[in-house]
């Protein structure tokens, strides 16, 4: 796949080009459980994209394979506003079903759980419900916005839900096309894809994508004898 993306004959480049996402003998599995209560396991190693601040949500890029499938995804780490705002997944998969185009693929998604705790201990609840044992993952910033060592010009801190979407399109930014007509192909795709969202029969599912850049936009991999 990264020879074909980047159409590299130089093993030296290509090995260099696998070194931003992959770190040699660095490699975590990671378990999630999607939407539907369905265990995923996804193998990632170096992100392609890390967060620089101590603000925002955490936000982190992989291409991952799954462990079952043995596909090459894509994983989207991040730290998600709780609320009534909608998944970006769900959001995502309203696109789909309204046709938009050139929007990536939905393979899963969800909230990443963890045991209930109390002192350290999980609680069993009566019932021996297993998803009563699970609650989700939210940040704890905010449970020390009070504490006596903390500035009082902080703002107060809402917690995050850890979330990950995991996409079936893989590939790299825009920012290394290759010719014109790659570079027109894919804004073009972009374009197309914009006026689709926004275009939606339903207002209420309509959505106007405001930060879109080179870096997310995924090369349309034109055959170079077309370039």
């Amino acid at each position: 796949m990264v020879k074909f993306q980047l159409n590299l004959n130089s093993q030296t480049a290509l090995a260099a080009a696998v070194g931003e996402h992959y770190r040699p003998g660095i490699v975590a599995a990671v378990t999630m459980v999607d939407n539907s209560s369905v265990e995923h396991r996804l193998l990632v190693s170096q992100p392609v994209s890390s967060p620089i601040s101590m603000m925002g949500q955490g936000t982190r890029y992989y291409w991952a394979v799954d462990a079952d499938s043995r596909q090459v995804v894509f994983l989207k780490d991040t730290w998600r506003w709780n609320g009534k705002r909608q998944m970006e997944g769900e959001i995502l998969a309203d696109l789909h079903a309204a046709g938009v185009p050139n929007i990536p693929q939905l393979m899963y998604h969800g909230d990443v759980r963890e045991p209930r705790t109390q002192t350290n201990e999980i609680t069993q609840p009566d019932n021996d419900d297993f998803e009563a044992c699970w609650a989700l993952q939210y940040t704890q910033t905010d449970l020390f916005c009070q504490a006596h060592w903390v500035s009082k010009t902080v703002s107060p801190f809402r917690p995050l839900v850890h979330y990950r979407l995991v996409f079936g399109t893989v590939g790299y930014g825009l920012e290394q096309f290759r010719g014109a007509r790659e570079l027109l192909h894919g804004t073009y795709d972009v374009y197309q894809a914009m006026l689709g969202a926004f275009g939606i029969e339903d207002p209420a599912k309509r959505r106007l994508h405001c930060d879109i850049s080179l870096s997310s936009i995924i090369r349309p991999g034109i055959p170079t004898q077309q370039a």
